[in-house]
């Protein structure tokens, strides 16, 4: 019973000795090839998850900054403008925000067919 445990303990070692033994200069060991498998792995997963989420922030930055614009530029509007984005499509209104002078132009054309214009008071406090 000992000489079996013997040649199986020899047996054992002698092939945990060949999976982390090079064969030869040149050739990498069995066990060295699947660790440098693992970090390429491992590498390419984590660079993968730090470029998501590098594209991930500048995405929000990028909403932000638009969501910024967008508000900048409602308040510059006139108070038609402004009432209508709330019912005009998103994506004409985003038109219409991605070119201001659209805007001013509209306005412009209001103010030609006879729309009322708030006149200035002619009372003057003494």
């Amino acid at each position: 019973m000992r000489n079996f445990y013997r040649t199986e303990r020899r047996r054992i070692t002698e092939k945990l000795l060949d999976f982390v033994s090079a064969p030869d200069e040149h050739t990498p060991s069995p066990f060295a090839a699947y660790c440098d498998q693992m970090a390429l792995l491992f590498s390419a997963r984590v660079i993968g998850d730090i470029g998501r989420l590098f594209n991930q922030a500048s995405g929000l930055r990028g909403r932000a900054a638009a969501k910024t614009n967008e508000e900048t530029i409602l308040a510059q509007l006139p108070d038609w403008a402004v009432l209508a984005s709330q019912f005009l499509p998103k994506k004409l209104m985003v038109k219409l925000l991605q070119n201001p002078v659209m805007v001013g132009a509209l306005s412009k054309m209001q103010r030609g067919n006879g729309a009322t214009q708030p006149e200035e008071s002619t009372h003057r406090d003494e």
